[in-house]
């Protein structure tokens, strides 16, 4: 039996740890309680009225509607492979009708794996967590769902199976959790069709209530002919009814039975072959088969009627739906594209309006794993369901009122920018991924030996013959060599215009979703051109005056435009980021809201960039202490944003922002770094996790977020569950083809690209790179610009600790470095026209 939140001995330890670590800590909240007070900023839709209060890390607010009382009927109807696209006013009347009268919302339905089949969803209700069947639907059929057997203690089919997956994936997932509470708490309870005995399982196997068999099978799904005398027959007994409705299933994805094939006789002959074909009779026409569409179509419909039999048998029993709640749950996809669902919930005083919850902060947005929450919360069940039931948070709504149809449309229109840009994402980071690497191929190819001799070639008097030697290369160095030396300024802007531009693509893909870019007939197009425009805007205004005269203008202009659109989107709902091509992605199931992985990776470049800026404005005046102060200034803002858990709440951001700008503020300050210093700040960046987690978890449950989620899970004693599943996530990673490109791209500069520049950086001699510096050498750089390497250091330390510890691993290092590389090139670009521009002036005879 799983372990419940309910024992005795488990409500008496609690507190007591509670008040033991409140007195620990007592300090530490005092100096960082003001952290948490921007939580209330992120409610995603004004006054958020609660439909059903809240449990585990749900929201409430002032308008928090009343539980449903004690003995108060809840209906659980649920279904897969709808979407709120396939519903229409006259088409679905039934499914329609849920819309008119109550809150509707997309739901995720994201599990284990990148596409949920019908048993996964139902495992998701059943443990209020992610967990997922064998089956993919990929390579394998998803699993035909068979009906529980009759008797008193109806045993669900294949439940050994389901729990020998759940076991080796790394959720803490207790399939059966649900149905363990609901026989503890003695509800009366029934369930109707397979899937809804799955939901309502017992860890044994066997349905926490009666059972009641539905016509079984997808594609088409067949039609439950008996069902409005099951609802009667369950409408008499139980509080509780978990119907299933069918699950519409794609031409090509039906589910099928899970059996040993039957062997096959090679001298059977009553059956046709496929050489012979059937015999059609002359002059009647063969059928036409049916399309994907019209199949769909078909199972929208019969699932439909099944949602209007039910919805007509409550109403015959309660015409108001006054002490009934009904929500309806679409949890699984229809093929092998991860789709946005439809949610639903009405009756028992819930608002007409948008659903969203506290696990996504998104209006219109809501998960699988928020169901559970919602049903104990309804039935009271929170204390009885172990803590892995309850990662999510139960559904509330906006209580807008809006029509029907303008809340559909919304609904659709997200769904639509998520497929819209689901197919452009891995296109677009091969592209970045290239462009990043042609700037660094073209930087390392000017500053390599070979370019050079073929300068100093071209350049003599009388020019000296290339001598023969093979490779593309020296061929390449010996045709562009006479050309470019001929126009170094042409030359170094060029660079420089093309380093900003490069690292001012990820803010414009943010940017790009202020237009509904989606809407277009051709949406990859106008996605490109809104990018493109932004892309120019930004780096016209970096090379403009007075930035351009700057050495770290365009530095300045870049990171401060990244950092602070990250900032303003996350602190007012991170609705930007929500399916943009370096955002988040809705169909994905990560995180909604605060700093994602990606969106930290940028964050931490950028602010640190920007404190290097300032900081060497100062340090170049002689004011290292006051460099030191403007470098943790920005870092205590970056910190507060990107780890406070109402605004950034990311776990795995402070421990490396901490360390980072500890480092640059010791750098900025001429102190010397120590190992005791450096592991001082190690500490600091623990120590700053820690506490937003336990201020976060000291807060009422209602009000947390997963940061204090995490500190019940350690609590609970799933820390090494946690730790597993960051590390397989890391690792996994290099499974990802993008990843994999990435990873490539970061070996080729560092050890193929890099080495001409590191040998330039290190030459005394700077005669032969004297077209570009003036006679400069290259690493005058750091006696004209004093905080430039301090800045690249402090990037790599972030860069580093959050590939670390963090689970998107190197994918976060090479986003960073997507950023980073680009901007010492302008930076290395602009300080070389400085220096042109210095010469030109000394040299300019006076009137």
């Amino acid at each position: 039996m799983p372990h419940h939140l309910s024992s005795p001995a488990r409500r008496r330890a609690l507190p007591r740890l509670r008040a033991a670590t409140s007195g620990l800590l007592m300090a530490g909240v005092l100096l960082l309680g003001p952290l948490v007070a921007p939580s209330a900023a992120l409610a995603s839709a004004g006054t958020t009225a609660t439909t059903t209060g809240t449990a585990g890390t749900g929201a409430t607010t002032a308008d928090t509607a009343s539980p449903a009382p004690v003995g108060d009927r809840v209906v659980l109807i649920g279904t897969g492979g709808v979407t709120w696209d396939d519903v229409s006013e006259l088409g679905t009347p039934a499914l329609w009708s849920l819309a008119q009268d109550g809150s509707i919302g997309n739901l995720v339905v994201r599990s284990v794996r990148s596409t949920t089949c019908p048993a996964d969803g139902w495992l998701a209700l059943s443990a209020g967590n992610r967990a997922a069947d064998e089956f993919n639907a990929k390579s394998i059929p998803c699993r035909l769902l068979e009906n529980a057997d009759t008797g008193t203690a109806p045993a669900v089919p294949a439940w050994d199976d389901y729990l020998t997956q759940v076991a080796d994936q790394s959720f803490s997932a207790v399939p059966g959790a649900f149905g363990d509470a609901v026989a503890h708490a003695g509800i009366p309870a029934t369930a109707i069709g397979p899937g809804a005995a799955i939901a309502l399982s017992t860890t044994d196997g066997t349905v926490a209530g009666d059972y009641l068999a539905t016509a079984q099978g997808t594609t088409p799904i067949p039609p439950t002919a008996n069902l409005a005398d099951s609802m009667t027959t369950a409408l008499e007994s139980s509080r509780l009814i978990v119907v299933d409705s069918g699950s519409a299933r794609r031409l090509g994805y039906a589910t099928e039975l899970k059996v040993p094939p039957e062997p096959v006789d090679p001298e059977a002959t009553d059956t046709p072959t496929e050489e012979e074909g059937e015999e059609v009779e002359p002059g009647i026409e063969e059928e036409l088969e049916p399309t994907s569409d019209m199949i769909h179509a078909q199972d929208v419909t019969t699932i439909d009627n099944n949602v209007a039999t039910i919805l007509a048998s409550l109403r015959a029993d309660d015409p108001a739906l006054a002490h009934t709640t009904v929500i309806l749950a679409s949890v699984s996809d229809p093929a092998t594209t991860s789709r946005l669902n439809i949610a639903a919930m009405l009756g028992d005083g819930t608002p007409v309006g948008t659903l969203t919850s506290r696990s996504t902060r998104q209006p219109g947005f809501v998960q699988t794993t928020d169901v559970l929450p919602t049903l104990a919360r309804l039935l009271d069940l929170t204390d009885d369901l172990p803590r892995s039931a309850l990662v999510g948070s139960p559904f509330t709504s906006d209580a807008s009122g809006a029509s029907a149809a303008a809340r559909v449309d919304a609904l659709v229109d997200a769904e639509r920018h998520a497929l819209a840009t689901a197919p452009l994402i891995e296109r677009f980071f091969l592209l970045y991924c290239v462009v990043n690497l042609l700037l660094f191929a073209a930087v390392s190819l000017g500053f390599s030996r070979r370019f050079v001799d073929a300068i100093a070639r071209s350049s003599a008097t009388p020019p000296v013959r290339a001598p023969a030697r093979p490779g593309a290369l020296h061929g390449l160095a010996d045709r562009l060599a006479p050309v470019l030396s001929r126009a170094p300024v042409v030359v170094l802007t060029a660079l420089r215009a093309a380093g900003i531009a490069i690292a001012a693509i990820p803010v414009a893909t943010l940017l790009a979703n202020l237009a509904p870019w989606w809407r277009a007939s051709t949406p990859s197009l106008a996605l490109t051109a809104i990018i493109l425009a932004w892309i120019a805007a930004i780096t016209a205004v970096a090379v403009l005056p007075p930035w351009r005269t700057w050495l770290f203008g365009p530095v300045v202009i870049v990171a401060t435009l990244t950092a602070v659109v990250l900032a303003v989107d996350v602190a007012t709902g991170a609705h930007l980021q929500v399916s943009a091509l370096m955002g988040i992605q809705s169909t994905v199931a990560g995180r909604f809201y605060g700093f994602n992985n990606t969106a930290f990776a940028l964050f931490a470049t950028t602010t640190l960039l920007l404190a290097a800026a300032v900081s060497n404005w100062l340090v170049s005046r002689g004011r290292r202490g006051l460099a030191a102060v403007a470098v943790l200034a920005i870092g205590a803002v970056a910190v507060l944003l990107d780890g406070a858990p109402g605004i950034g709440a990311d776990f795995g951001g402070p421990p490396a922002l901490v360390p980072a700008f500890a480092i640059l503020a010791l750098l900025a300050a001429g102190l010397k770094v120590t190992w005791q210093r450096v592991v001082g700040v190690l500490g600091a960046g623990a120590v700053v996790v820690i506490g937003f987690a336990v201020l976060d978890w000291l807060r009422p449950p209602a009000e947390r977020t997963h940061l204090g989620a995490f500190v019940d899970t350690v609590l609970d004693g799933g820390l090494w569950d946690v730790l597993v599943r960051k590390v397989e996530s890391n690792i996994a990673t290099f499974s990802n083809p993008l990843a994999l490109v990435g990873v490539a791209g970061l070996l080729v500069i560092l050890f193929v690209l890099a080495r001409p520049l590191r040998a330039a950086s290190k030459a005394p001699d700077s005669e032969p790179y004297s077209w570009l510096t003036e006679g400069a050498p290259l690493k005058q750089i750091t006696t004209d610009a004093p905080m430039f390497t301090p800045g690249v250091i402090s990037v790599g330390i972030a860069l580093g600790i959050g590939t670390l510890v963090n689970d998107s691993g190197v994918v976060i290092l090479a986003v960073g470095m997507s950023v980073l590389v680009p901007l010492i090139a302008a930076t290395y670009a602009g300080w070389m026209l400085t220096l042109r521009a210095k010469s030109r002036t000394q040299v300019r005879p006076h009137p």
